[in-house]
């Protein structure tokens, strides 16, 4: 899917927020006729339109009424506190035989040091106007302005508690130091825009809006957010933290549109709930770290493109994509995706992930036809189960060099893994499938040990080394010795199932198995494994004849590595080599349960709570463990 450019507002860069409007410095003193010169600390009432020249304290006596095509308060100097008292100023923003005013509640003009608080106004063009420093709104009600609510230009401003309802932009700031703290803007186009460095929006909620929240700046910080808009929340720069917020878009809206999108580098998002748009989450950048999230859209749960991304504790359970990912150095782990089998057949993919350096570990799917689809060098993927539902669903399509799988549990009713590129390693992984478990095609240089196969393996253009010397260590099957694959068909007719063990190794088969022409697995798992047999080292005595070769092997160490030296396969402690790269990787801990069963029997268990959604729409599927 190609990505689309995040904008501030449809058809406008998001440099051009705040370039709307008439500027502060358009007004002058001499457009008011009644102008007020206090120096006295005593408040100063307001009954009508004013022109505040001298810093002071004033208080809005009563409600005020106009309608004209100016501002009714004017602010011209600095140190200003205007205390509405709870009172209400209403203005115009149509004048009959004129139309269209642009009337202003209040003006501040080039005044620093200015609070507003406590104080209703309405019906405006725009309620709130101008430009300063150290400009401060509390506890107002600002509604109803024909183009914005509240649009300033200045450093150090600060919004608490305001209620900011309209009919364009609910708050529109340019300018540093932005603090907005316990905001609700409703039925705006949108509800809070921010062209700044060092912002802070707090507990901001923004129903009903087309763009809920917009910031073009870097030190961003949004807490507590929460918005139903069209385009929940819009980022561009970097040093941006999302956290604790919610942020979800009508479902079936035409067209682009997202719960969280951003355009920059360092990113954080934690907790942090987005859909059901197209997109739940998009990030275009670098240095991104997403954590705790809940994304649901419509087409995409998250869509990332970049570098440095780390995704990790991710619920998704409608999008079509759970997750599609560009880009290197991508980290996805504890992934829990599912998706309605009612849409079997229609291509739903659970990750889609293109590029270099990607980790997948710790994902659990269910409902997808494509589990995982992934293109690149150096991918690694990792305890992990995995159930494709479909009549041709595929569990995992990697094409790249450099592929590990490691600890993998795939159950399919079609295809399980199909493999294209060379230094594959497979290991420890139990593979499932109807018509093949495993599909190598063009792929060479491979190490394929210690897993089980439950169904058909085809070779194309393909070569690998299917087994290790026998050597102790709990293998796949529970059993005591670490060597070759177990080789099963769900009828019960499969190689390691009706072939003697050996006299010598009651884990291991008698014969070799040729898994194609002149390719064999020396060291077939024998199936059931024994449960009463003696360890290996007390009835086995295993050669350490070597036998050169420049495959990928793995070290089965509690923290091993896969190194890229040319070494000797067949040794006790194995180490290996991989021509595509000189880069090394460490094999996670085994947290895929091996088989511990005594009969071919199929055993179907649920993969947590992501099935829930499946069994609700129809049959429940369920992923074989044994």
């Amino acid at each position: 899917m190609a990505l689309v450019t995040i904008t501030a507002l449809v058809g406008e860069p998001l440099g051009a927020l705040a370039a709307h409007g008439r500027p502060a410095s358009s007004f002058s003193v001499g457009e008011n006729a009644n102008s007020v010169y206090s120096a006295s600390k005593d408040p100063v009432e307001i009954t009508g339109p004013i022109n505040i020249t001298k810093p002071g304290y004033y208080v809005i006596a009563s409600n005020i009424s106009v309608c004209s095509d100016n501002y009714t308060i004017g602010v011209f100097a600095s140190n200003v506190i205007i205390n509405g008292e709870g009172h209400v100023i209403t203005g115009c923003r149509v004048i009959i035989g004129v139309g269209v005013v642009e009337s202003v509640g209040i003006l501040i003009n080039n005044a620093s040091n200015v609070t507003i608080e406590d104080l209703v106004v309405r019906k405006y063009y725009y309620v709130v106007n101008g430009s300063g420093n150290d400009i401060r709104v509390i506890n107002a009600s600002l509604e109803k302005g024909l183009t914005a609510d509240l649009q300033l230009w200045g450093n150090n401003i600060s919004i608490y508690n305001a209620f900011v309802p309209s009919s364009g932009r609910g708050i529109n700031i340019t300018g540093n130091n932005i603090t907005i703290y316990k905001v609700n803007t409703f039925g705006d186009y949108i509800g809070v825009a921010v062209n700044g460095n060092q912002v802070k929006l707090e507990r901001v909620t923004n129903p009903d809006n087309s763009y809920g929240i917009v910031v073009n700046g870097d030190y961003v910080t949004v807490i507590g957010g929460a918005s139903s808009s069209r385009f929940g929340a819009t980022f561009n720069g970097s040093h941006i933290s999302v956290v604790n917020s919610t942020f979800n878009v009508e479902s079936g809206l035409y067209g682009k549109s997202y719960g969280v999108g951003v355009r920059g580098s360092y990113v954080t998002m934690l907790n942090v709930t987005a859909g059901s748009g197209q997109v739940g989450v998009e990030v275009n950048g670098s240095y991104v770290n997403l954590s705790d999230i809940e994304a649901n859209g419509d087409s995409i749960g998250i869509l990332i493109n970049g570098s440095h991304v780390n995704v990790d504790s991710v619920t998704i359970y409608t999008a079509r994509v759970g997750v599609e990912a560009f880009g290197s150095h991508i980290r996805l782990s504890g992934l829990s995706l599912s998706y309605n089998v009612v849409y079997n057949g229609t291509g739903a993919t659970g990750l889609l992930v293109k590029g270099e350096t990607i980790n997948m570990s710790e994902v659990r799917e269910a409902g997808y036809t494509y589990d995982i689809n992934s293109t690149g060098t150096n991918i690694t993927i990792s305890d992990s189960e995995l159930l494709v539902t479909g009549r041709s669903g595929l569990g995992i399509n990697v094409t790249g060099s450099g592929v590990s799988l490691v600890y993998v549990n795939v159950s399919s009713f079609a295809y399980g893994v199909y493999v294209k590129g060379p230094n594959a390693t497979i290991y420890g992984s139990d593979i499932q499938a109807a018509n093949y478990t495993l599909y190598l095609y063009d792929s060479y240089n491979d190490l394929i040990y210690n897993n089980v196969f439950d169904g058909p393996v085809k070779v194309v253009n393909s070569t690998a080394t299917w087994y290790v010397t026998p050597r102790p260590g709990t293998n796949v099957l529970g059993g005591k010795v670490i060597a070759g694959n177990a080789w099963l068909l769900p009828n019960g007719s499969g190689f390691s199932q009706v072939t003697p063990s050996s006299p010598s190794d009651p884990y291991i088969c008698d014969e070799p198995y040729e898994v194609a022409p002149g390719q064999y697995d020396m060291n077939p798992l024998k199936y059931p494994q024994p449960s009463n047999a003696s360890t290996v080292t007390q009835t086995t005595t295993y050669s350490t004849t070597t036998t050169t070769t420049s495959t990928t092997t793995v070290s089965e160490t509690t923290s091993t590595t896969v190194t890229t030296t040319t070494q000797q396969a067949e040794s006790q402690t194995l180490t290996g080599t991989s021509t595509s790269s000189t880069s090394t990787s460490t094999l996670p801990t085994n947290t895929v349960s091996p088989r511990a069963h005594s009969s071919p029997t199929t055993i179907y268990v649920a993969v947590g709570a992501v099935i829930a959604v499946i069994a609700a729409a129809s049959a429940v599927v369920l992923i074989r463990r044994r």
